[in-house]
């Protein structure tokens, strides 16, 4: 069952881990879709939508630098966690040390 929202919604999936066993490479696959109601009763069906990828000579300004941001917020969301767990005043010392790592 697809999930019916804004009627502007598109849903994207990308999968980025795929290896080819005997290449060792791997590929990137997308997909583009949005739910419809269906025509009988209140099922919903998917609607792919077609992409389409346009290629660059360079990397704009703004990808570059969310490219260069991401690992900052994801540094930044690994010490809260951590600080978090140790600030905890209910668990023992092998216990923060271990939900800590």
């Amino acid at each position: 069952m697809y999930q019916m929202m804004d009627q502007g919604f598109v849903g994207l999936i990308f999968s980025c881990f795929i290896e080819d066993k005997n290449t060792k490479t791997g590929r990137v696959l997308y997909t583009c879709f949005q739910s419809v109601q269906a025509q009988k009763g209140s099922e919903y069906e998917r609607i792919e939508i077609p992409i389409h990828v346009v290629p660059h000579e360079a990397i704009g300004k703004v990808c570059l630098e969310s490219a260069v941001e991401l690992p900052r917020i994801l540094c930044q969301e690994e010490q809260d966690t951590y600080r978090r767990i140790h600030s905890l005043t209910h668990l023992d010392p092998i216990t923060k040390i271990h939900n800590g790592s």
